[in-house]
């Protein structure tokens, strides 16, 4: 984001060995997650160890992650750390593909849609110990809980990103306090609404969309209570769902619901008559809790134990709040905490959004199967006059959860 000063970088080292998430994690409360990490014993290597990531970066992020790789080989000068870009259609391909010939990085900056599969297909390896206990102690619970597979933990976060609401100033003066208020301040000028799928899971009426194994909660009552919102939101003339930011910088729309890490974009196109505000209220006292997208880091099924230490202490060293300041400050990164009291406005509010989150899941068969479905259902329950109950009555006996 560029926004956040620069921090003291400090080194982060770990205790090394493979387990899953009964290794020291479970039973933590969500206060001693919040603590600071004691301190951990540095890996001992026998000789130099080399390190490659795969990332899908370039421009600023791509720079910033570099200068963070640059500080932490600097003081821990055993080890190297090779960053080499992959485009993101064909990154995923080009590493199941190495992997498969005995080969591919290290690390992979990967998406939540894909550990599921690399999980299945014995091409990543799990957490050690000392890592997940580091992640569980940085991070909340919703954030911790999307790294839970199949009771095991198999990626550490990078960055991570939510839905927040977006205003011009000159259009809105009051920030509405709920989605009726909403409609009612943008007037004819308009609002637009994310048309991502995963997005509108945050309005579905429940504490979590997922249970504590990342499957899909879903029942015939939540169902219509979802698809009425909907479709009362979709037969309003001034409502759009949408993607496309252009309506809301260079159209008439007063509102935008987008993700946070748009916010340098919006910035610099609208300057000061951008406002960003929390989320509002789905109705009267009921939350929109956003869905939190993540970006992970998983660690290739062909690596050696001293590279397995190194890559931990590397994944370790990449959520401190220092480093998360450090990629915020000179990437477009949004961090995975509250890293410093002094950071900005808009930082502090997307961290105050990310308190009220509910957690993702890394279950491969959600998003081939269920989600495809799923948004089909929701488009097809925003059309104005759909009989709601009877689409619900067909779509869930034959859904993927059941």
């Amino acid at each position: 984001m560029r926004r956040v000063g620069v921090l003291l970088l400090i080194g982060i080292v770990l205790l090394v060995g493979c387990g899953n998430k009964d290794d020291g994690t479970q039973g933590q409360s969500d206060s001693s997650r919040q603590r600071t990490p004691a301190p951990r014993a540095t890996p001992t290597f026998t000789g130099p160890v080399s390190l490659s990531m795969w990332h899908p970066y370039q421009g600023a992020n791509a720079d910033a992650l570099q200068a963070a790789a640059a500080t932490f080989t600097d003081a821990n000068p055993t080890l190297t750390l090779t960053l080499e870009y992959h485009p993101p259609d064909t990154l995923l391909t080009d590493y199941q593909q190495a992997v498969r010939q005995g080969g591919g990085p290290d690390i992979l900056v990967t998406q939540p849609s894909w550990v599921g599969g690399l999980v299945e297909n014995r091409l990543i390896l799990p957490l050690d110990t000392a890592l997940i206990d580091e992640i569980g102690t940085r991070t909340d619970s919703a954030l911790f809980q999307s790294l839970d597979y199949q009771d095991q933990y198999w990626a550490s976060p990078l960055t991570a990103d939510l839905l927040v609401m977006y205003s011009k100033i000159a259009d809105i003066t009051l920030v509405p306090r709920g989605i009726d208020d909403l409609l009612v301040v943008v007037g004819e000028n308009g609002v637009v609404f994310s048309a991502d799928p995963i997005n509108l899971l945050g309005l579905y009426p429940s504490g979590a969309f997922f249970d504590a194994g990342g499957r899909p909660v879903v029942d015939e009552e939540g169902l219509t209570t979802l698809g009425t919102l909907l479709q009362t939101l979709a037969v309003n003339p001034n409502v759009t769902f949408s993607d496309d930011t252009a309506a809301f910088v260079t159209g008439s729309a007063s509102a935008l619901i987008a993700p946070a890490s748009l916010y340098p974009t919006l910035s610099a196109a609208l300057g000061d008559q951008l406002r960003i505000s929390l989320l509002p209220e789905v109705t009267a006292g009921v939350a929109w809790r956003p869905i939190l997208d993540l970006t992970l880091l998983t660690v290739n099924v062909n690596v050696t134990d001293e590279s397995l230490a190194a890559a931990s202490l590397f994944m370790a060293y990449l959520i401190s709040p220092e480093v998360q300041a450090q990629l915020a400050e000179q990437g477009d990164f949004m961090p995975l905490m509250n890293i410093t009291s002094t950071t900005d406005s808009a930082t502090r509010l997307y961290i105050q959004q990310m308190r009220s989150a509910q957690s993702t899941t890394l279950d491969h068969d959600f998003y081939i199967t269920f989600l495809p479905d799923f948004a089909n259902l929701l488009t097809q329950m925003r059309q104005p006059g759909a009989d709601i109950p009877a689409l619900i009555g067909t779509w869930l006996p034959e859904s993927a959860i059941q």
